[in-house]
């Protein structure tokens, strides 16, 4: 799956996708065990390192919280091929096979995958048990990774 660019990546703001006045700035932001800057809207994050503030290397999408015209255009822009309440087979049948589940709660569960040919990219799908995708993070961030890229490939 040919996924967007790392230099179409870094370029994504949030204000791409949402009127300027529903965004919240950050600064010192805790994500991932690293601290960010960037672009918030409920739990939908564009963000980029304290160390690297011009490039995006983090998004978080809350299907939840978006409407939907706008959480379509999002992951059309990323080259996604899925939707708000996909199944996990509809996200393997993109992504393959998930490198790590994590449970955080009872009625969800997170997926991550390490996906991309020519640029890799982390991926978190968090899905309902009883439901689909709800949320889901992409990151090309190189600590996050390298912390799969060992055990996968």
């Amino acid at each position: 799956m040919n996924l967007i660019s790392y230099k179409e990546f870094e370029k994504l703001r949030l204000k791409q996708f949402l009127p300027k006045n529903e965004i919240t700035r950050v600064w010192n932001f805790e994500f991932m065990g690293k601290l960010w800057l960037g672009e918030v809207y409920g739990f939908t994050e564009f963000l980029r390192p304290l160390l690297s503030p011009f490039k995006t290397r983090s998004i978080s999408i809350s299907l939840e919280d978006l409407p939907e015209k706008t959480w379509k255009n999002m992951l059309a822009k990323l080259k996604l091929r899925f939707a708000k309440n996909s199944s996990l087979e509809e996200i393997e049948s993109h992504l393959g096979k998930p490198v790590k589940i994590e449970k955080f709660t009872e009625d969800r569960l997170s997926y991550e995958f390490i996906t991309g040919e020519k640029t890799k990219f982390y991926i978190s799908c968090t899905l309902l048990t009883n439901g689909g995708l709800i949320y889901l993070v992409i990151s090309n961030q190189k600590h996050i990774i390298s912390e799969f890229d060992k055990k996968v490939f």
